[in-house]
C-alpha cells in the first residue's frame, strides 16, 4: 500500500508543477518537497527488490582441486573463513567446509594428505547473482546446504551464507527508509 502511493505521489509530483505534496498516513502527516527531492531522497537509495549482489560476499577464498586436506585447513583458518569453493583451472567444482574437514577427515581418520577433492561436496550447487534472496533462500532449504556460490554467465562472482541472511533482515524495510526519509523535512505551518 505504502509503497503504490509513493510511486503515486512521484508520478504526480512530475505530472504537476507543485513544490510539495503533503498527505496522511495513519493519522500522521508527511510531505515531499518537489519531485526531484523525491527521487533523490526517497525513491533512488531504496531499492524495491533486493537482488543477491546486493549483499553477498564477494571475496570467495578458492582453492585448487589437487591441494590436500591439511593445506585447506590452514587456509581456512588463515583467511577466517568456513569454507572454500574448490576450483580446476577456473571453474568451480565443488566446495569444502570445516563441516566436511571434521566428518570426512577426522571422523574416519584419514590422512591429512588426503586431496581436497575426496572430501569436497560436489557438484556445485550455485544461483546467478541477478536472483532474489527468496530464490537463494528457497535453494539452500530445498538442497539443504548453508553455503551457496554466486555466479554471473557461469563465472565465480561471490558467495551467500545462511548468516547473510539474518544480516540482510536486520536491515530497515522500505516504508522504514522512506519514512525516516520524510521525517528529515519539518513542516511548514499549512497557512497559504
Amino acid at each position: 500500500m505504502v509503497k503504490e502511493s509513493i510511486v503515486l505521489f512521484y508520478v504526480l509530483s512530475l505530472s504537476f508543477p507543485v513544490r510539495e505534496i503533503s498527505y496522511n498516513i495513519f493519522g500522521s502527516r508527511f510531505r515531499i518537497v518537489t519531485s526531484q527531492n523525491f527521487y533523490t531522497i526517497v525513491y533512488r537509495p531504496c531499492k524495491i527488490m533486493s537482488t543477491l549482489k546486493d549483499f553477498m560476499t564477494t571475496n570467495v577464498i578458492t582453492i585448487d582441486i589437487h591441494e590436500t586436506v591439511l593445506y585447506a585447513a590452514k587456509l581456512m583458518h588463515q583467511q577466517d573463513v568456513g569454507d572454500l569453493v574448490v576450483i580446476e583451472g577456473n571453474v568451480p567444482k565443488g566446495i569444502v567446509t570445516e563441516r566436511d574437514l571434521v566428518r570426512r577427515v577426522m571422523a574416519l581418520k584419514k590422512p591429512f594428505d588426503t586431496k581436497v577433492s575426496e572430501i569436497m561436496s560436489d557438484p556445485l550447487i550455485t544461483i546467478e547473482e541477478e536472483s532474489s534472496i527468496r530464490d537463494a533462500a528457497r535453494k539452500m532449504v530445498k538442497y539443504k546446504i548453508r553455503r551457496l556460490p554466486v555466479t554471473k554467465k557461469n563465472v565465480l562472482v561471490g558467495i551467500i551464507a545462511t548468516s547473510d541472511f539474518a544480516r540482510h533482515l536486520s536491515k530497515k524495510t522500505l516504508s522504514e527508509e522512506i519514512l525516516e526519509a520524510m521525517s528529515r523535512y519539518p513542516f511548514a505551518d499549512a497557512k497559504r
